[in-house]
């Protein structure tokens, strides 16, 4: 991967956006265009993806809630 200078990296929202499906169009081809290019984000992209599939691959009711956190099922 190439390191380039960018004018700013993503924000949790822009992953969250992308690994749900809602991000389209130009905010989606910009956020892979600076995946390829930013490394930093790239891993927590990586990290973020491999938590989303763990999560969905658990059902509903077998989930483990994080302390501080409330789930709703």
């Amino acid at each position: 991967m190439k390191k380039q200078f960018h004018e700013a990296c993503l924000s949790s929202f822009d992953c969250l956006d992308y690994l749900s499906g809602t991000a389209c169009g130009y905010e989606k081809a910009a956020i892979e265009q600076h995946l390829s290019v930013c490394e930093t984000c790239f891993g927590t992209f990586i990290n973020a993806f491999n938590r989303h599939l763990d999560h969905a691959s658990v059902p509903l009711g077998d989930r483990q809630s994080s302390p501080g956190t409330y789930q709703f099922a």
